[in-house]
């Protein structure tokens, strides 16, 4: 079905050339058959200069990112994530999502990596810094852990989001830093 469906989208493409469409079908088709490297060689044509397809922002390939990461291996995302990175050098999103995959990978020193370049590129952003706090908090870093989690708490602007932070600190607090009155006083927000 797929190479049917691919002879197709190879029809389309010669009768409407460089559709978004098309290579958004191409994209998916490779997603169905988990060529990650055929869909690297799509990204890299759509957001090459010379393509006559206007690259699309990076947000368009986060989904595919996303999707890689919850369908694939680790190393397949992480080598989706590589070439985003090579694209788009100084989007938050992508160090975010690498450091993420990184870390489910059990690669620490890469995550690290990527989590803090999230941070440094969007110092507000609530999430990079919580998912670097508890990378921290994994690795035995409790200062650097305890440092970030309460900044990513002071970021977050939704109340429930910011309550169900500060429950999980208030734990990091109590089992890590061994400091049960300061815990009591955090789970109150809770």
């Amino acid at each position: 079905a797929i190479q049917n469906a691919t002879a197709w989208v190879d029809r389309a493409d010669k009768a409407f050339p460089n559709r978004e469409s098309t290579l958004d079908t191409r994209i998916q088709l490779h997603l169905l058959q988990r060529d990650t490297p055929a869909i690297i060689a799509l990204m890299r044509q759509a957001t090459t200069a010379g393509s006559s397809v206007s690259p699309p922002p990076v947000e368009r390939w986060m989904g595919i990112f996303a999707s890689l990461y919850s369908r694939s291996t680790m190393n397949e995302a992480i080598a989706f994530g590589k070439a985003l990175e090579s694209v788009y050098p100084d989007s938050h999103k992508v160090h975010g999502s690498l450091g993420g995959a990184y870390g489910l990978a059990s690669r620490d020193d890469e995550a690290q990596r990527h989590l803090e370049k999230a941070v440094a590129l969007a110092p507000n952003d609530p999430i990079h810094r919580w998912n670097l706090a508890r990378l921290f908090e994994y690795i035995g870093q409790f200062a650097p852990a305890q440092k970030h989690f309460e900044q990513a708490i002071a970021d977050t602007v939704d109340p429930q989001m910011k309550a169900e932070m500060t429950c999980t600190f208030s734990t990091f607090v109590k089992d890590k830093l061994k400091d049960e009155a300061r815990a009591r006083l955090l789970a109150k927000s809770c």
